[in-house]
């Protein structure tokens, strides 16, 4: 999986948000997935970038993520950022991991 966000599909101004497998999840399951070598970053002078993770920009309510595994991902984004979940309001995350790899944000 790869998501790349760079000049020729943003504007200066924009600020894009929930990026990850999948957006913002508030219920549901995603289980038994593993990710090689996934990718989001950014490669925009200007633009910003905020809730990213591999697996979800964002996850509340009921959400579980359950046996899901990042191996060798590199995740970049400017705020609310994480390897798996970018944000956590409420949820779970069970059996997971993200290894060998790098995260990057501001905040």
């Amino acid at each position: 999986m790869r998501i790349k966000i760079d000049d020729t599909v943003v504007t200066s101004t924009t600020t894009v948000a929930y990026l990850g497998f999948v957006r913002n999840m508030t219920g549901g399951t995603i289980k038994n997935i593993h990710f090689y070598v996934p990718e989001i970053w950014r490669d925009s002078s200007s633009a910003t970038s905020s809730l990213v993770g591999i697996v979800a920009g964002s996850i509340s309510s009921t959400a579980v993520i359950d046996n899901v595994h990042v191996h060798y991902g590199h995740v970049e984004g400017t705020t609310d950022v994480g390897g798996l979940v970018g944000q956590m309001g409420s949820g779970t995350i069970q059996n997971s991991s993200y290894r060998d790899g790098d995260v990057s944000g501001f905040s």
